[in-house]
């Protein structure tokens, strides 16, 4: 393998290289290997947890990657948290329950019990049409943006100091990207919108698409789920970060874990309610609502 790809890493030169039969069953034989050995150490583990994200390909197909996480403990040794790729699996309905039909049929093929493991498949932000409606108007605002020079210009000259994000489908984190920057600069992107909307040089259909969108954000619905998501998924977003650490402190996760268990229940009152009313009527009044 090494001697097909020297050419093209180190001499730059690029012809048609091809394997004969022998040696990719041998590659195919070494990789049937080192899935089994992974295999073979989510066994002993006992307890595992399994991530899948789905993504469509080129040919329209959703494929579902499979990445299995589980803890090594061997005596005289230090604890050491393993995750591994399994491989990508092709799936016609990316709902929960079919989702989950195909996980289960995977972990049966490869001997994964699963008694005690809990299946989770979630989206939670997409459950709620207000959600939906909300992180929908931010992938729109990045898109308006994003999608001209000159309206990206405008946009500088009004938000030095953060820039907006996209939404990834894939990546749940990108959701606190996407709206922390419009959060802590929400007056100069809407001042910027207006700019645009107001600019008589430019075409009609450009300026009835920013003062559209300025429109959407004086709607104080859209200031509440900015307070909310705020709060909420920045707070998760640190549990979630030290857990996928590879080298992260048992006991510093269980605190974090315990103290946004408790913030979730303490927002989840009648006093978080009210806070997150008046973090919304700060917001209101940033864009003179």
């Amino acid at each position: 393998l090494h001697r097909h790809l020297y050419p093209v890493l180190y001499q730059n030169e690029v012809q048609s290289s091809y394997l004969g039969k022998t040696i990719q069953n041998e590659f195919i034989s070494l990789l049937s290997s080192k899935i089994k050995h992974i295999l073979q150490l989510a066994h002993k583990a006992k307890y595992y947890s399994i991530i899948c994200d789905c993504t469509c390909d080129i040919s329209h197909i959703e494929q579902m990657t499979m990445i299995i996480h589980f803890v090594k403990c061997e005596a005289g040794q230090q604890v050491k948290i393993h995750e591994h790729f399994l491989g990508f699996i092709p799936v016609i309905d990316s709902h929960g329950f079919q989702l989950t039909e195909v996980i289960l049929d995977q972990l049966k093929e490869m001997v994964l019990r699963c008694h005690s493991l809990n299946l989770v498949a979630n989206d939670a932000a997409m459950w709620s049409k207000h959600a939906v409606s909300f992180f929908i108007l931010l992938q729109e605002i990045y898109v308006f943006f994003s999608s001209s020079s000159y309206r990206w210009a405008v946009l500088k000259e009004h938000v030095s100091n953060f820039t907006v994000k996209p939404l990834s489908t894939t990546r749940w984190e990108s959701r606190v990207d996407a709206f922390c920057p419009i959060m802590y600069q929400l007056g100069e992107v809407y001042d910027a919108l207006l700019s645009i909307a107001n600019d008589t040089l430019k075409d009609p259909m450009t300026r009835h698409k920013a003062e559209a969108i300025a429109g959407k954000m004086l709607d104080f619905q859209f200031l509440y789920a900015l307070a909310i998501w705020h709060k909420v998924l920045n707070q998760i977003n640190i549990a979630s970060k030290l857990l996928q650490s590879p080298n992260f402190d048992l006991p510093a996760t269980i605190k974090v874990h315990g103290d946004t268990v408790t913030f979730l229940q303490d927002y989840h009152s009648d006093e978080g309610f009210q806070s997150v009313i008046e973090e919304a009527k700060q917001l209101a009044q940033v864009i003179g609502i």
